[in-house]
């Protein structure tokens, strides 16, 4: 049975998997992230919707894996048999130009270590979720470093700054360049704060203020050879000021754990760990 786009928006944001995930990714998701309709999945009970996922294949990662997301599922599920009911359906439809696909599960899925070794999974690498409340943050002294909003005209030079920070991090997953460009031109709720050393850009951050009136930092990012200079720190800092200006009420990211010095960053300005994730990988 298919269901229509948004009867299956409406199912995830009564049954989220994840808390990060806005309603406007996961209709990105279900629409501009997939290159076929046969990579939605609903898998179903006595005719009874019970979870949605996609296999994600027009994302871009360092590991050319497809991205396969359970966007929502009911608490009453039986999760191993429902992520190894869309494991088998991501083999059936694995794109050929991709070296299998990457699925991220929470620390507290009741799935066994077996299970997930029968369905020929292995864990790739460990991400966090990581929360800040707004009494929790205590705006540092004035930043270091200059400063500024990203100009219209500079989306292909963060492009190639955001493939360069994090092109030895599993944990990227972005569009393509050209859907990526769209978004930076049309989508108006992301704000950019650029770092730029000589004329050229050497860091960046991307936040937005969700429907719940949290800041989502989306993307921090500084080239190798101007870490450890504090710019990193003086751009969420900038981010998270001008979130909380306009009245956002906290603050969330994601990371990547093995990068210990962004999570001694993260800690400091006050985030703490909330949820952990281990992702998988299959391999063709």
């Amino acid at each position: 049975m298919r269901y229509t786009l948004e009867t299956s928006l409406d199912f995830i944001k009564q049954n989220p998997c994840k808390p990060y995930h806005s309603e406007k990714l996961c209709r990105r998701f279900l629409t501009e992230l997939i290159s076929r309709p046969e990579h939605i999945f609903y898998y179903t009970l006595q005719d009874q919707l019970m979870a949605v996922a996609v296999l994600a294949d027009l994302t871009h990662n360092t590991i050319n894996k497809a991205n396969l997301e359970i966007l929502g599922a009911q608490q009453a599920c039986d999760k191993t048999e429902i992520v190894s009911y869309f494991v088998q359906q991501a083999q059936r439809v694995q794109p050929v130009t991709r070296d299998g696909f990457q699925i991220s599960l929470h620390h507290d899925i009741p799935v066994t270590k077996e299970a997930i070794k029968q369905m020929g999974l292995y864990l790739g690498y460990e991400t966090a979720s990581l929360d800040l409340t707004r009494t929790n943050f205590s705006a540092p002294p004035a930043t270091l470093h200059d400063l500024r909003a990203a100009r219209p005209t500079e989306g292909a030079e963060i492009y190639a700054l955001l493939m360069e920070c994090f092109k030895n991090n599993p944990d990227l997953n972005t569009t393509t360049r050209d859907v990526w460009l769209q978004t930076y031109v049309t989508d108006p709720d992301i704000r950019y704060i650029v770092c730029e050393k000589h004329g050229a850009l050497v860091g960046f951050c991307a936040s937005s203020i969700d429907t719940k009136n949290k800041i989502y930092v989306r993307t921090l990012g500084v080239l190798e050879s101007h870490r450890q200079q504090k710019i990193g720190h003086d751009l969420l800092t900038c981010a998270l000021k001008d979130g909380f200006e306009r009245g956002a009420d906290g603050a969330y990211l994601s990371l990547w754990l093995q990068n210990q010095n962004a999570l001694l960053l993260y800690q400091y300005l006050g985030f703490t760990i909330t949820d952990h994730y281990g992702c998988y990988f299959y391999i063709v």
